[in-house]
């Protein structure tokens, strides 16, 4: 991942490439316990409101990026 770059969650709940851009959906970076990690903060409502959520990240270039592979909840698809 480019660190020059914004990174943005995208899913269902916001209308996929509709999130690139908008800050509400905009990864930061901060430190947690001494690792450096890019972060969503919004409230669960937002995009916990169906099962099985999808989403991808997807960098403010149009480059989609899938979550590790190693994600405990993780559910790939064809896209």
């Amino acid at each position: 991942i480019e660190s020059s770059e914004f990174y943005y969650v995208a899913g269902d709940f916001n209308g996929w490439g509709n999130a690139i851009g908008k800050s509400q959906w905009r990864l930061e970076p901060e430190t947690i316990q001494n690792t450096h990690c890019l972060v969503l903060r919004i409230t669960p409502e937002l995009c916990f409101n169906q099962d099985n959520v999808k989403f991808k990240f997807v960098s403010e270039n149009g480059r989609w990026i899938d979550p590790p592979k190693d994600a405990f909840n993780v559910i790939r698809d064809e896209n």
